[in-house]
């Protein structure tokens, strides 16, 4: 048992040391489940056009919980970025995009934010 594991690590740390240092990149999300996690919430937008696409751009980037905020004048919808596991304060949201003159016609919710986790807490005894 121990020589199979000392061979293991033998061979591991021989992996390691035969990739050269610049051959090693840092990994991008590929997989679906990973894009989608990271997926912005989306502002349908009734009244942008290209000549307020900015304006309403830096309106909706002073709202606390948006990290970035993208303006697509053409598809009339803005992503709205936030930090990992933050969740978009639509209503903030909606304010600042009134500020700037449009109305928000639907938000849609990345897959990540819709789902729930639940913590049970269990006590032991006799």
């Amino acid at each position: 048992m121990v020589l199979s594991r000392s061979l293991g690590l033998l061979g591991l740390a021989g992996a390691l040391f035969a990739a050269p240092a610049g051959a090693q990149a840092v990994a991008s999300p590929t997989s679906v489940q990973e894009k989608q996690e990271q997926a912005p919430f989306v502002l349908v937008l009734d009244g942008l056009t290209a000549a307020n696409a900015a304006a309403v751009q830096a309106e909706l980037a002073k709202v606390p919980t948006v990290a970035q905020a993208t303006v697509d004048a053409a598809s009339g919808k803005a992503s709205l970025a936030t930090g990992e596991g933050i969740q978009l304060d639509t209503d903030a949201a909606k304010a600042a995009a009134a500020k700037a003159g449009v109305t928000v016609k639907n938000v849609e919710l990345p897959a990540w934010s819709t789902e729930t986790v639940w913590v049970v807490m269990a006590k032991g005894g006799s």
